[in-house]
C-alpha cells in the first residue's frame, strides 16, 4: 500500500471542501477507509456533482467514523447535489440487509437525502432501512483473489440483491456508483476470469484493485472517477490533464502574476471560505 499516494488525496478532499480531520496516525486500514469515502466523492464530483461536508453540531472538522460503534449524529458525512437529484454517504453506517432483519455494517453508504439521524433519540434505531440504501463500498487491504470476490457478492446478494439479478432493464440512474470492491492489491489471473463472468452474468458491481493507484491519478483532475477505466487509461487521463494544465499556463498573458485566479477550479467545488494549508490539516 502506497500510504503517501492516499494521504495526498485525502489532504486534497479536505483542501477542496476547505475543512480540517480530526484523527492523526490512523492505521493503515482505517487510512483506507477514508480514501475509499474519498474516492467515492471524487467519482460523484466527475459525474458534475456539487459535493459539500456536513460536520456534527458544534464542530468544522471532518469527524470520520472509522468503526461500527458511535451514533451517525457525531460523525460527518457529505451531500452530493445536481439537479433534482441530492443524497448523502455516510462512513461505517449500520444498514437493515435486504432479506431479512440482519444488520449489516458497510463502509461508505450512499443513502437518500436526510434519512439518517443528525440528532440522538432514546427512540427507535439508529439503522439505516434497506430502502434508503441506494449502494455501498467495501475496502479491503487485500490482493483480489477468488474467495474475496465471492465474499463480496455473497455481501451484495445479502445486503443489495437487486445489483445481481440478469435484468437488463434494471438501471440504477444518477450516474451512481454500483457495489463497489475497494482493494489496495491487483487481481490474480483467477479472479480475472471470475469477473469476466460477472460480466456475462450481468452483476452490476464494481471491483476497483490497486486503489491507492486509482485514487492519485483520479485525483490529479476534476473528471476523473478512481472506478471508471482501467488503471492505464486513468493514468493517461491524469497525465493529458495535467499537460493541459501546464500549457494553458505557459500560454496565458505575462502580464498575470497570479495565474491561481484564472486556473478553473475542481469541478463542483463549494465555496466555504478560504483554504487550509497542509500545517492546519492535522493528517
Amino acid at each position: 500500500m502506497n500510504a503517501n499516494q492516499i494521504s495526498n488525496a485525502i489532504r486534497q478532499f479536505a483542501r477542496q471542501h476547505r475543512t480540517a480531520l480530526d484523527f492523526l496516525n490512523a492505521r493503515q486500514t482505517q487510512l483506507l477507509e477514508v480514501g475509499a469515502m474519498v474516492g467515492v466523492v471524487q467519482h460523484y464530483r466527475a459525474f458534475g456533482y456539487n459535493t459539500s461536508i456536513q460536520n456534527p453540531t458544534g464542530t468544522q472538522e471532518f469527524r470520520v467514523k472509522l468503526s461500527t460503534r458511535g451514533h451517525p449524529a457525531d460523525y460527518s458525512h457529505v451531500v452530493c447535489e445536481r439537479g433534482a437529484a441530492v443524497f448523502e454517504l455516510h462512513s461505517n453506517l449500520s444498514v437493515f440487509g435486504g432479506r431479512d432483519s440482519g444488520i449489516y455494517c458497510v463502509d461508505v453508504a450512499i443513502v437518500n437525502s436526510g434519512v439518517v439521524p443528525t440528532k440522538k433519540s432514546k427512540k427507535g434505531s439508529d439503522t439505516l432501512k434497506n430502502s434508503d440504501l441506494i449502494s455501498f463500498a467495501e475496502a479491503k487491504k487485500l490482493v483480489i483473489y477468488p474467495m474475496l470476490l465471492a465474499q463480496f457478492v455473497g455481501i451484495v446478494h445479502e445486503i443489495k440483491p437487486t445489483f445481481l439479478r440478469r435484468n437488463k432493464k434494471y438501471c440504477l440512474g444518477d450516474d451512481h456508483l454500483h457495489p463497489a470492491l475497494i482493494a489496495l492489491g491487483n487481481l490474480t489471473p483467477n479472479a480475472k476470469d471470475i469477473l469476466r463472468s460477472f460480466n456475462r452474468r450481468k452483476y452490476k458491481i464494481v471491483v476497483a484493485e490497486n486503489f491507492d493507484i486509482r485514487l492519485s491519478a483520479a485525483a490529479r483532475a476534476s473528471d476523473l472517477s478512481p472506478f471508471v477505466g482501467t488503471i492505464s487509461e486513468l493514468l493517461q487521463s491524469a497525465s493529458s490533464t495535467q499537460a493541459s494544465s501546464a500549457e494553458a499556463i505557459l500560454t496565458s498573458d505575462d502580464d498575470v502574476e497570479d495565474v491561481s485566479e484564472i486556473m478553473a477550479p475542481a469541478a463542483g467545488g463549494p465555496t466555504l471560505g478560504r483554504e487550509l494549508s497542509d500545517d492546519e490539516i492535522p493528517f
